[in-house]
Order: structure tokens, then sequence, then C-alpha cells
């Protein structure tokens, strides 16, 4: 549905379909268990999980980009997805802003979320596209990192995309608290713990 605010993707339902890719750091063979936990996180909410991953090591940088783009075109493509949410972010997703098939992802808007490094996809997609993007959780980090996801976190994503109506979006609430940032990554990811807060001064 396309607004003169740009072109937002359907909502997210029961027994849809997450695409899961890695665009910029590929954590998928180094951290497999976080990956699993992330993955069964997302089955618990009541979602179906598709992990589109080839493993690129052995191809030279510039296959490397077009693979990397290729899981993104694939995402897209497939008509049984409905959220695209990257694993993690990284320092390489601006390589393939110039590769990106940008009329196929307009023709087949979806939900696409990530944070940090995933920021380039999202301003690459939503100016060449106007398709609004999500910056939110991700796959390993927070829901398949050490310790327990923030609650807050996990009602607000799941409030917006899939919000009623023909369109994700909707207004943001504001946290009274945010984490303490660690090493998502240092603990086993069948760690409990919860994560410490601190008071979030807006």
């Amino acid at each position: 549905m396309e607004q003169e605010t740009g072109l937002f993707p359907p909502p997210l339902c029961k027994g849809d379909t997450i695409a899961v890719i890695s665009p910029a750091f590929r954590p998928n063979a180094l951290l497999p268990d976080h990956l699993a936990r992330g993955q069964q996180f997302l089955i618990d909410q009541g979602y179906q999980v598709r992990i589109i991953y080839t493993p690129i090591d052995d191809l030279d940088f510039g296959a490397q980009v077009q693979q990397r783009c290729d899981e993104i075109h694939e995402a897209f493509r497939d008509p049984a997805v409905t959220a695209i949410i990257c694993t993690v972010g990284g320092a390489e997703s601006h390589e393939l802003l110039p590769m990106l098939d940008y009329p196929l992802i307009r023709s087949n808007p979806k939900i696409f979320v990530g944070f940090s490094d995933i920021t380039s996809l999202h301003c690459g997609i939503f100016t060449q596209t106007g398709l609004r993007t999500f910056y939110g959780p991700m796959v390993i980090d927070p829901f398949g990192g050490s310790g327990t996801p923030n609650s807050f976190t996990i009602k607000a994503f799941f409030d917006v995309v899939t919000a009623s109506g023909q369109q994700a979006g909707g207004p943001l609430p504001i946290a009274a608290e945010c984490d303490v940032v660690t090493g998502v990554f240092d603990d086993p990811p069948e760690s409990d713990v919860a994560s410490t807060m601190k008071p979030n001064p807006g």
C-alpha cells in the first residue's frame, strides 16, 4: 500500500514465514547455537522461519557481494515470506548498495528488519524504493544472544510489525529503561540471565 509517506509492507501474521539473512557479517557457521536459539525464539512466537544462507568463503570479493545480494533478492522474491530479519550487523552492508535489484524490492514490499550496520541497507532501500523498513531487533542480537531478550523490545517490535490493518507500522512507545550493553556473545546462548537495565534518559 503506497501513501504520501512511502511504501508500507503488509503486516506479519501468526503462521507467516520470516526469512533470516546475513547481508553483512556472516555469523551462521561461527555462532550456530546463537542462530538456532534466535530461530527457535521466532518459532515459539508462532512463525515459520526460513534461513537463506550459502557459504561464501571460497568466492572472490565480487562473487561474495553478489551472493549476499542474491540472498536478499531471494527473500524479497519468495511469495511465502512476509518479513526479513537480519542475523547481525557488521561492517560490509554498504558493499551491496550498487548491486541491489531495487525494482524487485519495490515490487515485493516486505518487512525488513535490522540495526547497526544494516542502516546502510535501510537508507538504500528507502531512498531507491520508498519502502518503509524497520530499525529493530535481529535474530542473533537480541533474540539469540545470551540472556533473556528484553520484554519491552519484544512487545514493541511485534506490536509494530503485526499492526492491524493492511500495513505494518505505527506509533512507537518510549522505554523507561534500556539494556546495559555487554558482550552479547560472551556467554553461552542457553544462558537465561536477565539483561542488566538502566534508566533511559530519552
